[in-house]
């Protein structure tokens, strides 16, 4: 009789602990923030700290990682790229008007599809059948690849593009042609900060090679965006739902999210993740895969920022004393651990 009791206690030993480990394996919200516009263009620097919302009613926000503003604007045309390194952004009209970090530099003919921007300033334009690489505000080289998307390191040593011709290429800073290999469907490529790993997607499956061009793994998912971290340890796929993978294939965790996922985007060592819906809204997420921060309730009345449009706020929720928390469920962690050691231990001795 003891000794089934003793089996009860152990099992709901390791049930506590492994309710402690899903605690760990899922994102948090933290912070939300409403644009009071449909959001087309967003992106996120490597850090985490740098975030620009771009809406299609010409609005450009940049924000904090708290998801609090520091500078808005509007250029009356709806922003259709947009692309964010370090702390300079550079963002693209429909007219085929290209800025930097709201200065006007370019004038295209046709609106791009695509942007990158390097930490050196290097900008990355798709535009219709042609990619260009943009310096000093300069045409440095421009190569008829059929571009439907494009990726740049942040040095701007490498550059990999997905065709709409069925290829997918890499180049290197000068424009000189590294590989190219038939892949039809690709519509999403992204490379890593320092160049070593690529991530790209079609319609149904996610793909991740190294630099090279040797496929690793892929996965059966559809996605709207995805993004890759700079050392490429991780993949975030956004879709119906947030998937990060890491760059072995494994699944870390699949959490659901509400329809309407525009992009996505996450910082080194995946620890924050953000998601902009066509809706306006746009969510920040501690990855608690690797912080363990408490999920934040939502508080009413914590705005601290209304511009002068009426239905746009930021909601900034308080992380309370984190670090208290995080000592304590550690404690709770280690006590469970040592407990179910001693009774596996009592019972080995009984039997």
């Amino acid at each position: 009789m003891k000794k089934e009791n003793m089996k009860r206690i152990l099992f709901a030993s390791l049930t506590v602990l492994l309710s402690f480990h899903l605690t760990y394996a899922y994102p948090q919200l933290v912070q939300s923030f409403d644009v009071g516009d449909n959001i087309y263009a967003a992106d996120m620097s490597h850090s985490g700290e740098i975030i620009a919302l771009g809406t299609v009613g010409g609005d450009i926000f940049v924000l904090d990682s708290n998801l609090r503003v520091i500078t808005e604007s509007n250029i009356d045309e709806s922003i259709i790229a947009l692309a964010v390194s370090g702390r300079n952004y550079t963002f693209a009209t429909i007219k085929g008007e290209v800025y930097y970090n709201n200065q006007n530099i370019l004038n295209i003919e046709k609106a791009p599809n695509c942007l990158d921007l390097s930490n050196q300033g290097y900008l990355l334009v798709c535009q219709a059948d042609n990619l260009s690489l943009i310096i000093n505000g300069k045409e440095y080289w421009t190569k008829q690849v059929y571009p439907r998307d494009a990726s740049i390191t942040d040095d701007g040593n490498y550059i990999v593009v997905a065709g709409r011709d069925g290829n997918l290429s890499l180049f290197d800073r000068e424009g000189n042609l590294i590989w190219k290999h038939p892949f039809d469907g690709v519509k999403i490529v992204r490379i890593s900060e320092n160049g070593e790993y690529i991530s790209f997607a079609t319609d149904d499956k996610v793909y991740f090679a190294d630099r090279w061009y040797n496929i690793l793994f892929d996965m059966p998912i559809k996605v709207k965006d995805m993004e890759i971290t700079g050392d490429g340890s991780y993949i975030i796929c956004g879709g119906d739902s947030l998937i990060l993978l890491d760059r072995y294939g494994h699944e870390l965790w699949n959490y659901s999210l509400p329809k309407g996922l525009e992009k996505v985007r996450i910082s080194d060592f995946a620890e924050k993740i953000l998601v902009a819906y066509w809706d306006g809204k746009v969510e920040m997420y501690n990855n608690l895969k690797k912080h363990g921060y408490p999920e934040i309730e939502k508080k009413e009345n914590l705005s601290n920022y209304t511009s002068n449009k009426s239905n746009k706020k930021v909601e900034s929720e308080k992380t309370g004393d984190e670090g208290n928390t995080n000592i304590i469920i550690a404690l709770i962690l280690v006590v469970v651990f040592i407990s179910t050691c001693i009774g596996l231990m009592l019972i080995k001795k009984k039997t």
